[in-house]
């Protein structure tokens, strides 16, 4: 020690911390928001998948899930920190419709499956893409019944060969699709015209739920504040009714 006062400078510097994304499988999609952080800084990783892939959770080194949201947070802890993106394919199946009457092509027919609308093209044709699932159909054209049906996608392609039969059933003018069945925040109803009818819900003991007019080929109807059970729609149309039946899950 010297006869004289000392002073010293004790100098410290931040510790930068790393924080990594790892994505699983490779290529199947992006991370935002890694790099270089203090000890408690906010953290917001955001991941994006690429074509043909969606994304699954976030997982840490020991695959223990930390999220399934597209943006995970988190604040810096005093060490590093690696972070995986797991991804999944999507797997999508071509479906297609063939249409035909006496051995000919059915074109112009309008095929309503899965939310979507096609027209059929002059080989009585029309393809959707979906992944696996159990999917409703509802086909219109005039001079023919409706048809109706379920397709079940389960991992490969699917042909669907249907034989229009012409003519108009005494269902023809309401043939009514209801999907999905059960449901529960909201059903569609499709139709293949747009006369104006009468639509009523009732419970399953016959109370009156819902009235409502009807002017257009689809509806949709919120059920969200429906209890859970089963629920019968009447639908009056020039002196017809057709009854459906859904649930509410």
């Amino acid at each position: 020690m010297p006869a004289e006062n000392v002073t010293v400078n004790a100098n410290f510097e931040i510790i930068g911390y790393t924080v990594a994304a790892v994505v699983n499988p490779v290529g199947a999609g992006t991370v935002e928001g890694t790099g270089v952080y203090n000890f408690g800084d906010a953290v917001t990783l955001t991941a994006s998948a690429n074509t043909g892939y969606q994304f699954v959770n976030w997982t840490d080194s020991e695959n223990q899930v930390l999220g399934t949201e597209l943006t995970y947070a988190f604040s810096m802890p005093a060490g590093d920190v690696t972070v995986n993106a797991i991804f999944e394919l999507i797997n999508e199946f071509t479906v297609t419709f063939n249409l035909t009457h006496a051995g000919s092509p059915v074109q112009g027919a309008n095929i309503t499956f899965d939310e979507q609308e096609l027209v059929t093209d002059e080989n009585g044709a029309a393809s959707f893409i979906l992944a696996n699932g159990t999917y409703d159909y509802l086909i219109t054209k005039e001079g023919y019944e409706d048809a109706q049906g379920q397709v079940v996608v389960d991992g490969s392609d699917k042909l669907v060969e249907i034989e229009m039969i012409s003519g108009i059933s005494s269902e023809g003018l309401i043939s009514i699709m209801v999907y999905p069945n059960p449901a529960q925040e909201q059903i569609n109803l499709v139709r293949s015209h747009t006369q104006p009818v009468t639509l009523e819900m009732y419970t399953d003991n016959g109370k009156l739920v819902r009235t409502e007019s009807w002017t257009t080929k689809e509806l949709k109807l919120n059920i969200q504040e429906l209890k859970s059970g089963l629920y019968m729609i009447q639908i009056s149309d020039n002196g017809t009714v057709k009854t459906l039946k859904f649930i509410k899950q």
